[in-house]
């Protein structure tokens, strides 16, 4: 029962590392190409990985 449950909690930290990870990637991808900011797929990648990262 124990070891199930370190599992999820262990499973849920990887799929949230994981997220940010993308975001933040996808991030510096965007940055790469100069990508219109005005656009709204780039504006939410923006939105969502700048919360993660230290200014």
């Amino acid at each position: 029962m124990r070891t199930s449950i370190y599992v999820l909690i262990t499973d849920i930290l990887n799929l949230f590392m994981g997220a940010i990870s993308f975001f933040i990637l996808a991030r510096v991808i965007l940055k790469l190409f100069a990508a219109n900011t005005a656009t709204p797929f780039v504006s939410f990648i923006y939105n969502v990985s700048g919360a993660s990262l230290l200014r």
